[in-house]
């Protein structure tokens, strides 16, 4: 998923929202929160995505062989979910007496 909260430059974080369990990512290890830097690309190597946002870890995971393997390297323990989610629940709340009904 891609962060609500971007750095001052403008990049945009990807993070792991939720595994499938017994799925290829909680299988090899992801976990929930880890951030995604490196995913691997064409010509065998690993290309940094750190700020680079959801729509180029998705073209790199997408435009891949299906028999090439996927590497995804990530960050653990960062605090990136937590201000996505803190972001999300800003975005929830009414300003005091706008509720209706």
């Amino acid at each position: 998923e891609e962060s609500l909260v971007q750095a001052d430059d403008g990049s945009k974080f990807v993070f792991i929202s939720k595994l499938v369990p017994g799925g290829f990512a909680a299988t090899a290890g992801l976990e929930v929160g880890d951030l995604i830097v490196g995913v691997s690309g064409t010509f065998d190597g690993v290309e940094d995505v750190f700020g680079k946002g959801l729509d180029r870890v998705r073209s790199l995971i997408a435009g891949r062989m299906e028999e090439d393997e996927l590497t995804i390297k990530v960050i653990r323990n960062t605090d990136v979910q937590q201000k996505h989610d803190s972001a999300l629940v800003d975005l929830c709340i009414l300003p005091e007496g706008q509720l209706s009904g």
